[in-house]
Order: C-alpha cells, then sequence, then structure tokens
C-alpha cells in the first residue's frame, strides 16, 4: 500500500466518527480530495511528503528545514481540523510539545542513572551520556536559582535532587 492509499485509508476509516462530531474536518477533507490547488491540498501534499520520509529515512538538509518548520506551525495553528490533529498524531516521533517531552526524557534518563549509580551525574565526567545528563541538570539547576524554572519542573525535579546544592 502506498503513502497515498494508506492515508486515503486512514481518512475513511476515521471520518464516520468525525460526521456528526467535527462537520469542518469532513468539510476540510472534502476540498483536500476535490482541489488540485488551496491549502487543503497543500497540507496533504506536505503531510504526505512528512508520511514519506519518517516512514522510510529521516529528512536531511533542506527538506529537514522544510519541514522542521511546517511541523512546527501545525503546533502553533489556531485552525486545525479534528481530522487533520488525528492524521498528525499518527506520525512517527509526532508530539505536541516537543521541548516538554525531551524534558520529560531528561529527567526520566536522571532518575534511572540516580537508581543505576546512586549518585548525581557529573557534568565533567569521562563519559559522553553522563557528562551531557550532567550539564543537563546543571543547567536546571541554574535555571531554578534564578527563578527562570517552571514551578511544574522544579516540583518534579526536587522529587529527585536538591537544587540548593
Amino acid at each position: 500500500m502506498n503513502t497515498r492509499s494508506a492515508f486515503l485509508r486512514t481518512i475513511v476509516d476515521t471520518l464516520p466518527a468525525l460526521w456528526a462530531e467535527d462537520p469542518e474536518s469532513v468539510q476540510w477533507y472534502a476540498s483536500a480530495m476535490s482541489e488540485s490547488t488551496g491549502r487543503a491540498a497543500a497540507w496533504v501534499g506536505r503531510y504526505l511528503e512528512l508520511r514519506a520520509t519518517t516512514d522510510n529515512r529521516p529528512p536531511h538538509g533542506r527538506q529537514a528545514a522544510t519541514l522542521g518548520v511546517w511541523k512546527r506551525n501545525q503546533r502553533r495553528a489556531r485552525t486545525i481540523t479534528l481530522l487533520q490533529q488525528l492524521l498528525l498524531e499518527q506520525l512517527p516521533r509526532w508530539t505536541w510539545s516537543p521541548q516538554q517531552d525531551a524534558w520529560d526524557r531528561r529527567l526520566t534518563l536522571l532518575a534511572e542513572f540516580i537508581d543505576a549509580h546512586d549518585r548525581l551525574p557529573r557534568a565533567r565526567a569521562a563519559e559522553p551520556e553522563e557528562r551531557a545528563l550532567g550539564l543537563w541538570l546543571y543547567r536546571q539547576r541554574r535555571q531554578d536559582r534564578v527563578n527562570n524554572l517552571k514551578h511544574e519542573r522544579v516540583v518534579r525535579l526536587r522529587q529527585l535532587v536538591d537544587l540548593d546544592k
């Protein structure tokens, strides 16, 4: 099954539930499939391009930059249909909040490191993974000292480490 037919199958499977819940999605889908040009058709084209690259191999160079900007714009879009949201969420590695997800991953790595070694990671460690985690923790502590770390993050970090040291 090629990317376009997989895309259409996804939409066809989703449409009955959306019909009553979100008529705008159905209208958007109809315009995307009937127009050879226009915003909806352009969105589908970008989506298919992104889907093809993330399914097979990560994009590089100009294509990566272009698709990265497109993904960021989708996250910021104020007028996005439920269907578009569902399609985006089916993309490999898609997230609505990449920065928060990256922070959460680092916190999980920190917890795993502490469990495995019974100590905090060092910023001057020889091992690159420990050094990266130690530098991340240093930056979090520095952000906390200048009151520039979100309260929710401070609470979660304090469950693992004393930020005042």
